[in-house]
């Protein structure tokens, strides 16, 4: 039963070394084995720069890893869309996949059961129609009833009224008498008992104008101290903030007279140049002739190309033409990327203590 047992184990064991070993060896593989691109070129003659002689220009861009394992590129104009394949088999971009026979035959008969459906659709609202037309015609007349109804009802109300009312303007005239003489002697009475004061509103107008105009010169001068703050408030913030810009200055110019940001820079201008190593190619071999409208400007460019010669060297030649224009050339690029390199530059710089230090320094900065 022990030995079982222990067997069992062993062969757990070296499956879980086995599956170890591959990953560690994929891990190895990733890392270490390089991406392989390259670019290629080819202008010919154009004397006409208008768009139109573009199409001539013919050029590919590809990549592998791995001894072609996996593979891709782009080319113009032909195939002008990106791959990704994996030995054989390209997995970017998927393909279409074509209709059946099983998938037309569905199609068809979906399309059969939308016409009946159709059908069915047209009959029921042809049957709505015809019912609601037959109860449009019976309220109708339901309609005429009523109104019928109605204006008898309206006749023998009229009628009463007519009746009420001339038992009412036989009462109404003489109480409109019995009115006109009470107000005619209540007019006498008032007359006689109220008699106008006019100084007491006289007094009161004149507080009154008086008040609103003092209270509008009170606001006119508001507003005048108030157009008289304006530049003052903004003086104030214009010395607030180059306050603020100067305060930011002498701290940024602290920190970089730092020591600590002096190792920090270091470290990461080296590792720079080491990223730059990796990502750019290996060999370049440009070659171009042009010529443009105006020979002025054909002379800029080689002003510029003259200020790059001592970076660029012999990669990149350009032939000029003053008399004519043109531009043909060919340009041939190839290089290679291995991916512990760009991980190993960026930890170490992220990982290092000084960066972290200038980082949060500047965070404050840009906070305070």
């Amino acid at each position: 039963m022990l030995g079982t047992i222990l067997t069992i184990l062993k062969i757990i064991g070296i499956i879980l070394l086995v599956l170890i070993g591959l990953i560690i060896f994929l891990l190895v593989l990733v890392l270490f084995v390089p991406i392989r691109y390259r670019l290629d070129v080819d202008i010919p003659e154009i004397s006409d720069i208008s768009g139109k002689n573009y199409k001539d220009i013919s050029g590919f861009f590809k990549f592998s890893w791995l001894f072609h394992f996996i593979n891709g590129g782009i080319e113009y104009p032909e195939n002008f869309i990106f791959k990704i394949r994996i030995m054989c088999f390209e997995i970017f971009p998927r393909k279409k996949v074509e209709p059946s026979s099983y998938n037309e035959e569905e199609r068809k008969a979906s399309e059969s059961d939308k016409d009946e459906a159709l059908k069915l659709a047209e009959k029921l609202e042809k049957e709505a129609n015809e019912t609601s037309e037959n109860i449009t015609d019976n309220s109708d007349s339901a309609n005429n009833i009523s109104e019928n109804k109605t204006k008898t009802e309206e006749i023998n109300f009229e009628a009463d009224n007519i009746s009420s009312e001339e038992m009412d303007m036989s009462e109404s005239e003489d109480s409109i008498n019995d009115k006109e003489n009470e107000n005619i002697e209540s007019a006498i009475e008032d007359d006689e008992n109220n008699e106008p004061s006019f100084d007491e509103d006289d007094d009161d107008t004149d507080d009154a104008d008086l008040e609103g105009f003092i209270d509008k010169i009170c606001e006119i001068i508001y507003k005048i101290i108030e157009v008289i703050k304006i530049p003052q408030k903004v003086l104030i913030k214009i010395k607030c903030t180059i306050s603020s810009i100067y305060d930011k200055i002498t701290l940024v110019k602290n920190t970089i007279e730092n020591p600590i940001f002096k190792r920090a820079y270091a470290l990461v201008k080296k590792h720079i140049k080491k990223l730059l190593k990796i990502i750019l190619p290996r060999k370049i071999d440009i070659s171009i002739s042009y010529g443009l409208d105006d020979p002025a400007s054909t002379a800029d460019i080689m002003a510029y190309y003259g200020m790059l010669y001592p970076w660029i060297g012999d990669k990149v030649n350009l032939n000029p033409y003053f008399d004519r224009k043109i531009v043909e050339g060919t340009v041939r690029i190839k290089g290679k990327v291995t991916i512990f390199g760009i991980l190993y530059s960026v930890a170490v710089c992220y990982f290092n203590k000084d960066v972290k230090k200038v980082i949060k320094r500047f965070k404050k900065i840009l906070k305070s």
